[in-house]
């Protein structure tokens, strides 16, 4: 069974190295049929293009693996040359996108710069047209569209002064709610107070009760106690009798058996007095050897035992080692199937390969030439718009420099009338701190009512602090009279033990009533545990009430907290408004100068962004002629390196078509 295994995988062995040398020679075939293939495509394109049906073939004696090895690294560089130029061509492609981008941001730019200019010049001459056209009028003009940005002004602060007005109504009205709230507070505080002490009297008759209850339970269960004592001494008694009856019955029986079987021993005695002996002593010696022969059967019987054992453990081992043989040589031939499907897969792939490097290089050779009109496009296309741009340049520069006067001499106006706003918006922030005192009186008397509603709700809070403490009060005083009451029940319980000696006289009249007083006892066992129950409740609601007032109270000093914190928020956010407009009025007349300085510095930097965009433009036209005569030289070195390649190919298809003759004959 060992050997088995061994042979099975030799063949296999063989199989393996000859299924790779197959694969090795189908891969060498399947290069040359491609590399014969594209060399027999070349040559064709090129007998086309040079116009030539037939050619005469020189036989020479050249070694195919010698030509491939050539080959091959041609084909590799050639490759990776294209791949190259693809990547130069799409940088460029991606340079040209880009300054066409930026050229359209320059154009969004400007137009968006002459619409201005055309709105300020349409607004500026409809008002000059309507005031008669006159110099006077140009400052009216003026006038009035600052008049109008003013307006403007006056109308936003106006509107937030009606929000904040708004916002100390809906305050005031908050306040009001919050009061009519903490008086309903207080009419259900009351509320719970009332019931509290109407609790706590059915609490004190329930306990009345309970104490009358427990008086009496206690008297029956001293007497239920007695009564279940004598009948267990009867009980025991009677016990008793029944045992010392079974013993005595027993006894006699074992007596009368044991006179039955002397009288059998004497029979069967007499029996066997008549046998000899020598009977008895041979069939004892018959007994002894039947003995030693069994223990001898059963000594080898354990020997032959041990010994199939034995035998079972070695054939176990062999089957295992067997199928773990077995179980080796399967995967081995699992192993060599799998990787003779792997080659075949390999094989496919690899033809698969070829079909897409043939059509890979078919199409590089056509995008070629496609990437070449391309280029050709884009220098038309870059020249006109170079021509272009430097036009509308030109315009622009004209236009800016009419429109640069013209804004000077207005700006000059605009910061005569901005001096006069100046002092309007003075009279106006004055108007505001006028504003601004008497909201700040308002809000002192604002203080003023939430101190007397502090004061009220401190008063309440008193109050129902006072109430708690009455209440705790009076459950002490209910703690020391149950204490009271318990130590009556103890003296009871002394009284009833000395009348118990008493009472031991009439146990055997009660006896016969004992199943009544059983029935009374669940009877007021049922109502006392009705009663506890009730008891319970009743407690479970007098901590649920003292525990609704705790959160009452907490809730008050919550709500105290929340106004506190909300009038300190709305007075912190009344003075940071205030010191908002301040500020704004500030930046207003900060903006008011910065505008003038801003008007200066964009005319400068139109004119320094003109001179850089002019700059830009022509080294930018400059870097775009220098790459595109440096593509025209790759273009013009690869389409010589491509004629050299299809040289070669063409010597080296007639080297193969000669050495297929020569195989041939």
């Amino acid at each position: 069974m060992q050997r088995h295994p061994m042979s099975m995988v030799q063949p296999k062995q063989t199989e393996a190295e000859l299924l790779n040398q197959i694969n090795s020679l189908k891969s060498e075939l399947s290069f040359q049929v491609n590399a014969n293939g594209r060399l027999s495509k070349e040559l064709n394109e090129c007998l086309k293009r040079l116009g030539i049906t037939r050619v005469d073939v020189i036989h020479q004696d050249i070694n195919h693996q010698t030509d491939l090895s050539y080959l091959a690294p041609l084909f590799i560089v050639y490759e990776d040359h294209i791949k190259n130029y693809d990547v130069i061509l799409q940088k460029l492609m991606d340079d040209l996108a880009a300054m066409d981008a930026r050229i359209q941001m320059v154009n969004d730019d400007n137009t968006f710069l002459r619409k201005q200019l055309q709105d300020k010049n349409e607004q500026f001459l409809r008002l000059y047209q309507q005031g008669g056209g006159s110099a006077n009028n140009i400052k009216n003009v003026f006038n009035e569209l600052e008049k109008e940005d003013l307006e403007e002004r006056i109308r936003l602060l106006n509107e937030e002064n009606s929000i904040y007005v708004n916002k100390l109504k809906q305050y005031e009205s908050q306040i009001q709610d919050l009061q009519l709230r903490n008086d309903q507070m207080i009419r259900n505080e009351q509320q719970y107070l009332n019931q509290l002490q109407d609790l706590k009297q059915l609490n004190q008759n329930l306990e009345i009760g309970s104490d009358d209850l427990r008086i009496k339970l206690d008297i029956l269960e001293n007497k239920f106690q007695n009564q279940t004592q004598l009948v267990a001494i009867t009980e025991e008694e009677k016990t008793e009798y029944i045992q010392r009856f079974s013993k005595s019955e027993n006894e006699n029986k074992v007596l009368k058996h044991q006179n039955q079987n002397l009288k059998q021993e004497i029979v069967n005695l007499q029996n066997k007095g008549q046998l000899s002996q020598t009977e008895l002593s041979k069939e004892l010696e018959e007994m002894h050897k039947k003995e030693r022969e069994l223990f001898d059967k059963q000594v080898h019987n354990e020997r032959e035992i041990d010994q199939l054992r034995d035998e079972n453990r070695a054939i176990k081992r062999e089957l295992d080692q067997s199928k773990s043989n077995l179980e080796q040589t399967i995967k081995m031939m699992d192993n060599y199937e799998n990787k003779i499907s792997i080659l075949l897969k390999k094989e496919e792939n690899y033809k698969i390969l070829t079909k897409q490097l043939k059509e890979e290089r078919e199409n590089a050779v056509m995008e070629k030439d496609r990437y070449q009109l391309k280029e050709q496009q884009f220098d038309q296309t870059l020249q006109n718009q170079m021509s272009k741009h430097r036009e509308e340049i030109t315009n622009l520069k004209e236009t800016f420099d009419k429109q640069s006067d013209s804004l000077k001499n207005r700006y000059k106006i605009i910061i005569e009338q901005r001096e006069d706003e100046i002092h309007r918006l003075n009279e106006e922030a004055n108007q505001i701190t006028t504003l601004n005192d008497r909201l700040t009186k308002e809000i002192k008397s604002l203080k003023i009512e939430i101190t007397r509603m502090e004061n009220g709700l401190k008063q309440d809070i008193e109050t129902n602090y006072q109430q708690t403490d009455d209440l705790q009060r009076q459950i002490s005083e209910l703690t020391e009279k149950n204490t009271l009451l318990e130590q009556k029940l103890t003296d009871q319980e002394a009284e009833i033990n000395l009348a118990k000696q008493s009472h031991d006289s009439y146990v055997k009249t009660l006896t016969n009533n004992n199943a009544d007083l059983k029935q009374n006892l669940e009877h007021t066992r049922s109502e006392l545990t009705s009663r506890t129950q009730e008891l319970s409740t009743q407690k479970g609601k007098i901590n649920s009430l003292t525990r609704q007032c705790q959160n009452q109270l907490e809730e008050l000093a919550k709500t105290k907290r929340h106004y506190e914190s909300r009038l300190e928020q709305i007075q912190d956010d009344y003075t940071y408004k205030i010191k908002n407009l301040q500020l704004q009025m500030e930046d207003a007349i900060n903006r008011e100068r910065q505008s003038r300085e801003k008007s200066v510095k964009l005319l400068q930097d139109y004119d320094k962004i003109e001179e850089k965009l002019k700059v830009e433009y022509n080294t930018r036209i400059l870097e775009l002629e220098t790459t595109i005569n440096n593509l025209k030289s790759m273009n013009h070195q690869l389409t010589l390196k491509l004629n050299e390649i299809r040289n070669v190919s063409y010597m080296n298809k007639v080297e193969n078509s000669t050495l297929r003759k020569g195989q041939i004959n």
